[in-house]
């Protein structure tokens, strides 16, 4: 159930914070979390900060096609090996197509993020990942526990995290 505070759950997932424009609900869990999520959230865009590299493909499957199922539109992956994250996205949605039951007309949207810092990455996933032909009306986090904290800590306060990284950015090219 969806409700307005900071620390509810849905389904699994905790809501840490809320991006005013475009107006996003922020969540977090993790990949134990993922079967129980519904498609209530509507099209989302997916974090995914996972040690990939002791996870089967199989596993790596299982978790995109829940997210899919629940309504990922566009999956972003970072961590060790995000590559193969970001490759059973792309596996699941093709043979969704192929079967005939794709999850969007529109497409899903997947990249990998492995060569970025964490904050590059996440900040793309909050401010720059938009579905194909929808409208996200949140930001699910999937994450183990290396990075929740630190994930948490910057959803919790977005703007002040969109300043961070662009502050940081423009120090690196200085």
């Amino acid at each position: 159930m969806l409700a307005g505070v900071g620390g509810v759950s849905v389904a699994g997932l905790r809501r840490v914070g809320r991006l005013i424009a475009p107006g996003r609900d922020l969540y977090v869990g993790s990949p134990l979390d993922v079967g129980g999520v519904d498609e209530s959230l509507g099209p989302f865009v997916a974090f995914t900060a996972l040690d990939a590299t002791s996870m089967t493909d199989v596993q790596l499957g299982e978790l995109a096609r829940a997210l899919l199922q629940s309504g990922c539109r566009y999956s972003c992956s970072w961590g060790p090996e995000s590559g193969r994250v970001e490759s059973a996205f792309d596996v699941e949605v093709a043979d969704a197509e192929v079967a005939g039951r794709p999850y969007s007309e529109d497409g899903v949207m997947t990249t990998s993020h492995e060569d970025q810092s964490l904050d590059d990455a996440l900040w793309f996933a909050l401010f720059a990942a938009f579905p194909p032909g929808a409208e996200s009306a949140a930001l699910v986090v999937i994450t183990d526990h290396l990075w929740l904290a630190e994930i948490e800590r910057r959803l919790a306060d977005p703007c002040r995290f969109n300043a961070d990284v662009i502050a940081a950015d423009e120090e690196s090219d200085a």
